[in-house]
């Protein structure tokens, strides 16, 4: 509590001296804790427009139709032949 107490005591006479300052500059110290006004905007407000319920919703998108899938060949026609040659020549290297 005694903390707390000391803490108090701090900023309060932290305020004593903003305040004895900014008397001696000559600002107004109520107009400087005043909120800030706000912004002003170039921008024109959105007109409101009257709706139509006949034009509210917008009709569904068609869906594509789905095309079958396309398989592509991968390998060649020889690729067993390439291979039984490749471990013939490896048998006949060995050897």
């Amino acid at each position: 509590m005694e903390i707390d107490h000391n803490n108090r005591l701090k900023n309060q006479q932290q305020q004593i001296n903003f305040q004895k300052q900014a008397e001696a500059v000559g600002a107004n110290v109520a107009s400087v804790f005043q909120p800030p006004p706000p912004p002003t905007t170039q921008q024109a407000p959105l007109p409101t427009l009257p709706i139509n319920p006949k034009r509210a919703y917008s009709a569904p998108a068609p869906t594509p139709k789905a095309q079958p899938p396309i398989f592509h060949d991968m390998t060649s026609g020889d690729r067993e032949d390439e291979d039984r040659a490749d471990m013939e020549n490896s048998n006949v290297r060995q050897f």
